[in-house]
Formats: structure tokens, sequence, C-alpha cells
């Protein structure tokens, strides 16, 4: 497994690359929205849907937070 870069490196990342990045790792509800403001283009999240008390709501609030603008 590669090692986690944390918020500033994925914005170095975004910034040097010429194609989305997607963020994967640790994305919850509570960091989804900096996720997005670092310039991620998309966010692969597992845990905090599949160990979700309701999975669909999980799904659906974690989408709209990384849709609504930081």
């Amino acid at each position: 497994a590669a090692l986690a870069v944390g918020l500033e490196g994925l914005a170095q990342i975004v910034k040097a690359s010429k194609h989305p990045v997607a963020a994967i790792g640790g994305i919850q509800l509570e960091n989804i929205t900096s996720i997005r403001a670092q310039g991620a283009s998309m966010a692969a999240v597992v845990t905090a849907i599949c160990s979700a008390e309701d999975p669909a709501k999980a799904t659906r609030d974690l989408s709209e937070a990384f849709s609504t603008p930081a």
C-alpha cells in the first residue's frame, strides 16, 4: 500500500496532474468537503458506506457533500 499523502499532498498532486484525480482511502462525511476543496475530481468511498447503518443514506449524504461547492 502507498503512503497516505493527506490534504496537502492531494492538492500538490491535483496541481501537478493534467488528468482528473481520485481521492482514495479514509474518506468520511467529515472530510469529503475538504477533499473536494483540494481539487479532487472524484472520491472512492468504501468503509463509510459499507459500515453505515443506512448505506443508501450514507451514499446520498457523501454525494451531496462532495457535490456542494466548498
